[in-house]
């Protein structure tokens, strides 16, 4: 019987001005015919079956309809035609538009049915041998679909459709917490020293799925008796500061639950529902307010969002009840995040003193469990490889938190990785990567340990040739961060961003698309002068330049900023001391730290300079 593959359904949306292949299956030696856009194209299928049209180069438009005739008849709707493009990495560029903007302003998000999104659910696979397509479907940019959509993805398609005029399509493949390494295949991996030992047990069929699924059963019994506790009624309880982010009563290690309760008063009944907010919380809470439940947290990466119905809240006396899960020795409120209850234009401050009081008691921590995502190789033959006959303009890349407890060699696993992909792809491609946002882990006092390198090797990896259909851009996101929370909501101006850099290389606009970018430098006498392309701003001096002394510590050094360029003093200690006398060598750093605080170097176009490290004969 006549089958398509399955990523040919309806609402997808094809390449513009290129040949796109669209293949199935079908019964042996059946004759296999196209009815699109006033055209047949034709086919047969092969002794296996496999059947294969290639359509266009084709125009942007649509929506239109395929019909397929073969051994049965299938009809594809509302297909559109436009520019794709293919959106990798992990959780920051995988996270929903619904997770990023607050409930009240979902019905702002303007809906555009003509912006289309492949929504990819990714597979594991360690080696190579039969392809096995993800489970994904189609769908348009309207409200109901939000929940699914990349944020990023949703605002960079509102930039390039408004500029445009063309329908824009996204691939998602992002997946949250993976290592570049998941995205690379095993001979090049093994190239440069991976052997892949940590993967040998899953080669076994199905042997991931046993070991996940016991240790989930671990995790479960150990979860078993929070589950079944009861909401405390007599309990003695403590103060607890929202800032504290270790156990409770400065108990550390705790594994196990405590509970947090907050109370408020509210001078009348409600007469609308409201939204609560308890930004994010360390490993995973439940909420109840008046004894009713009002939502849960399963990690300490999820925000605590939700509506409250105005019917469980009364005038008076209203008590917020919160059970949260330490599974590691260490829990608590993320600081600098919301705590409130909104109620139409009334918003209930939930910072400041709660009360606690300690739940179940675990001897140990909560049994690990696999994290797939992480593993070498699974995301490239699981994800990459089934997708490789699709067409698109360029990739958008947010990697590298993943590793950035190891962040040697980046650029070259960078550009190893590109390689890979373009010969699963069989063509060139262009690659925008997006430098890691400022953060600053709160459960870690170390203010350097390892983002500030992952964002040097990443701008080393900016190749940009306007005439070379493989380039490699570079956005930075070093200034859009929120401290204390890995995943920063400004996803729009991080899209906005890509927006710019996309405009410039790939549809060949007159725009900026850089903060500025460091070119080159001269050394005079007792000062450095650092030179910038995409740099007019204005006479300043800017902060977050720092210079290795000669007893090898890292200070600030005075920084005054020119168009153009950047001039640093040196210390009295690092000045020649004649004129023929040796100088020593320089080491230059700026914006170096995982959260490197305030910034002040942009170029007229408000675009921050990137971060970077340069050694000065």
């Amino acid at each position: 019987m006549l089958q398509l593959e399955k990523i040919f359904q309806d609402h997808m949306m094809l390449q513009r001005n290129c040949e796109n292949r669209i293949y199935g299956k079908d019964l042996p030696h059946e004759k296999i015919r196209l009815l699109f856009q006033n055209q047949v194209y034709e086919s047969k299928s092969t002794e296996e079956g496999n059947w294969e049209i290639v359509v266009g180069p084709l125009p942007a438009g649509g929506p239109y309809s395929m019909l397929f005739l073969g051994s049965c008849q299938i009809e594809i709707k509302d297909v559109m035609i436009g520019d794709l493009y293919f959106l990798s990495g992990q959780s920051n560029m995988e996270m929903k538009l619904t997770e990023t903007i607050d409930v009240t302003r979902l019905d702002t998000l303007l809906e555009i049915p003509s912006i289309r999104f492949l929504s990819v659910v990714p597979n594991y696979i360690f080696q190579e041998g039969e392809e096995v397509l993800p489970l994904l479907s189609w769908k348009q940019a309207v409200k109901a679909n939000f929940s699914d959509m990349s944020a990023i993805g949703y605002f960079f398609a509102l930039e390039i459709t408004e500029n445009q005029n063309v329908p824009i399509g996204l691939i998602q493949t992002a997946v949250g917490g993976s290592s570049i390494e998941a995205w690379m295949k095993r001979e090049t991996l093994n190239k440069l020293g991976n052997s892949c030992e940590e993967i040998a047990y899953f080669l076994t069929p199905h042997a991931l799925e046993t070991i996940i699924l016991k240790q989930m059963t671990e995790k479960e019994r150990w979860m078993k008796p929070i589950l079944q506790e009861k909401i405390p009624a007599h309990a003695e309880w403590e103060d607890w500061y929202l800032s504290q982010t270790i156990g409770p009563c400065s108990i550390s290690p705790y594994y196990g639950s405590i509970w947090l309760k907050r109370e408020i008063y509210l001078e009348e009944k409600p007469a609308e529902d409201g939204v609560l907010r308890l930004g994010l919380m360390i490993d995973g809470a439940t909420i109840w307010i008046n004894n009713h439940y009002v939502g849960s947290g399963l990690h300490r990466y999820e925000m605590l969002n939700f509506p409250v119905c105005k019917d469980i809240l009364q005038q008076g006396r209203n008590e917020i009840m919160v059970r949260l899960v330490i599974e590691n020795g260490v829990g608590g409120f993320v600081p600098q995040k919301p705590y409130r209850l909104t109620i139409g234009p009334k918003e209930l401050d939930l910072s400041g003193i709660w009360k606690t009081c300690k739940g179940t008691v675990q001897k140990e921590k909560a049994p690990d469990v696999l994290f797939p995502p992480l593993f070498p190789l699974g995301l490239f033959y699981g994800v990459l490889r089934p997708l490789r006959h699709l067409q698109f303009r360029a990739i958008l890349w947010y990697q590298g938190e993943s590793n950035v407890g190891h962040p040697e060699d980046y650029k070259t696993m960078f550009y190893e990785m590109k390689a890979d992909w373009e010969q699963e792809f069989r063509r060139p491609l262009s690659f925008c990567c997006v430098q890691l946002a400022n953060y600053q882990d709160p459960l870690n006092q170390v203010t350097d340990t390892g983002w500030a390198k992952i964002r040097n090797d990443q701008r080393r990896c900016r190749k940009e040739v306007s005439s070379s259909p493989d380039r490699i851009g570079v956005i930075t996101a070093m200034d859009l961060g929120e401290k204390t929370d890995l995943h920063p909501h400004n996803k729009k101006e991080v899209a906005y961003r890509l927006s710019l850099w996309v405009r410039r290389q790939i549809y060949g606009e007159e725009i900026c698309c850089h903060g500025p970018v460091l070119s080159t430098y001269e050394r005079i006498d007792d000062k450095i002068i650092l030179y910038f392309k995409y740099d007019d701003s204005i006479l300043q001096e800017i902060t977050n330049f720092e210079i290795l002394t000669e007893v090898g510590e890292w200070r600030p050094v005075k920084a005054l900023h020119r168009p153009g360029q950047v001039e640093i003093m040196l210390p009295e200690s690092m000045k020649p001391k004649n004129a023929g006398s040796a100088k020593p060598v320089i080491q230059v750093r700026y914006g170096w730290y995982d959260n490197p605080g305030p910034l002040n170097f942009y170029n007229s176009d408000g675009l921050p300079a990137e971060s970077f490290f340069l050694e000065i004969e």
